[in-house]
């Protein structure tokens, strides 16, 4: 396979940053507070001028990070360059740790509203609640049904809003104290049944013992050509990195080139992405056995993508050639 043919992406999110005030244990891009990188106001125009000439996001698109309320005078421009380029915006996603107040959460909340966010999505969950206090949460949900709507404030999830508000509302909750109460085997069923756990980023390297793992060969027979081709589920991050679905750690190319990117991928010049886009994770794992001595895990991985992203690593270890690994610092914070 030669060249990757993109569909225009319907749905999509920019990650102005990786940045973020939480280390969570289930981050599919590795946020923490180490990250420093954020995008401009210019990159924003330009990447949301692409967007508005190329892609068919008929459902909109999301802004998240990391934790975008750490720069809140950008987050503010990328709504009103939103608007201003016509681009139809869903939500921004937040983990409301910057809620400390009610004055300051109103106050925030209000001016993004008034200058064109629609709706707010804040993420309720163990993996948040060991670094925010349930207060900040239920301050965050309370305050913007206010000047939202309800049904403009999504949780993520109600099911964990319900189920933390039992515990101390004042204090952060150690993750393992909740799984030790829970029970590891309901802890473990409910963050796939109720959170929709995603099997890369931090949650294989710190969730993975929750898991059952089976060997590499359990996932060969298939390639990455859906998820790359996925239109619904995109990301462009700080460096312009085109992300296919939740494909963290990999870049399609630089959404400055959007028009280019959607005439085709050549992939000669992105060997990797080759090799994943006609052999799957087979093909890179004999590559990564041949040419970087990788060894496979003696316990197995917990799925494809686990598999994919510990070859992955490998590599970058070794080397800094495949462009198509990036950005490197994703896989230092795993």
């Amino acid at each position: 396979m030669k060249n990757l043919k993109l569909l225009p992406f319907t749905s999509g999110g920019l990650i102005l940053s990786y940045q973020c005030s939480n280390f969570c244990r289930h981050c599919v891009y590795a946020s923490s507070p180490k990250w420093q990188k954020w995008m401009t106001a210019d990159d924003v125009r330009v990447y949301l001028k692409n967007i508005s000439e190329c892609a068919s996001s008929q459902r909109g698109l999301h802004i998240g990070g990391g934790e975008p309320f750490l720069n809140f005078e950008l987050l503010l421009k990328t709504i009103e360059l939103c608007v201003e380029f016509g681009v139809p915006l869903q939500y921004v996603e937040t983990n409301a740790g910057w809620c400390d107040t009610d004055e300051k959460t109103a106050r925030l909340l209000y001016e993004l509203r008034t200058s064109g966010l629609p709706a707010l999505l804040i993420s309720a969950s163990p993996f948040h609640n060991e670094f925010v206090p349930f207060d900040c949460t239920e301050r965050a949900i309370r305050i913007a049904t206010d000047i939202f709507g309800a049904y403009n404030v999504l949780i993520y999830t109600d099911y964990y809003y319900k189920q933390l508000s039992q515990y101390d509302h004042s204090k952060k909750l150690p993750f393992n104290r909740y799984v030790n109460t829970t029970g590891r085997e309901q802890a473990a069923q409910d963050f796939i049944r109720e959170y929709n756990l995603i099997p890369c980023g931090r949650a294989v390297t710190r969730l993975g013992y929750l898991y059952e793992k089976k060997p590499a060969a359990t996932f060969f027979n298939n390639t990455c050509q859906p998820e790359f081709r996925n239109p619904n589920h995109i990301h462009i991050d700080p460096d312009g990195n085109y992300i296919p679905s939740f494909c963290a750690g990999i870049s399609l190319g630089n959404a400055r080139n959007l028009g280019e990117l959607y005439q085709g991928i050549e992939l000669e010049n992105f060997p990797l992405l080759e090799l994943l886009a006609s052999k799957g994770v087979e093909g890179l794992l004999l590559f990564a056995k041949e040419r970087f001595n990788y060894a496979e895990l003696a316990d197995g991985y917990i799925a494809k993508c686990d598999l994919c992203q510990d070859i992955r690593k490998h590599i970058v270890a070794f080397t800094d050639q495949f462009k198509e690994l990036t950005p490197v610092e994703f896989y230092q914070n795993l």
